[in-house]
């Protein structure tokens, strides 16, 4: 048995109020603008807890001699530091719904109006949240990079107390 449903006539999507729109863009892209200030203060974190690992292990092998597994145990927590650091500092791809090329290449043609929706919509579903995973995943490698480098200080200070 068919039953013949009426056709109802499709109610128009609503378009974007211009002015929404602009407001959702300064919004985001104050978001996109903090991401990547939080992005180069991670990796500034990474290369300072390398860089003090290895200064430390480095002035601490020139000390006294103590009883060697304290300082077998800090060179491999100044390893674990250089691995969380290098892996939390390894170049990734910062998302941006601002970026030149892409808005060349998908949308020279369209209107100001359409374009900024477009950024927005970008920013909202692929860029901020694909930001947000990454920043997620450094903090925790430049977490573990200080957390190495805490092991690896105090595995020098148990060396140097065993000296004396």
């Amino acid at each position: 048995m068919m039953f013949d449903l009426p056709e109802q006539a499709a109610a128009p999507a609503p378009s974007p109020h211009p002015e929404t729109v602009a407001l959702m863009y300064e919004a985001l892209m104050r978001r996109i603008s903090d991401q990547s200030a939080d992005w180069n203060q991670l990796d500034a974190k990474a290369y300072q807890a390398l860089a003090a690992g290895g200064v430390t292990l480095g002035v601490a092998s020139l000390g006294v001699a103590g009883w060697a597994p304290w300082l077998v145990l800090a060179a491999f927590a100044f390893i674990c530091t250089a691995a969380a650091s290098i892996a939390a500092a390894w170049p990734q791809t910062f998302t941006s719904p601002f970026d030149a090329r892409r808005l060349f290449d998908e949308h020279w043609t369209e209107a100001p109006a359409d374009l900024r929706y477009a950024m927005v919509y970008t920013a909202s579903r692929e860029a901020a949240p694909a930001n947000s995973l990454r920043l997620r995943r450094k903090s925790l490698l430049v977490t573990a990079a200080f957390a190495g480098f805490s092991a690896e200080a105090l595995f020098i200070a148990l060396w140097a107390v065993s000296a004396l």
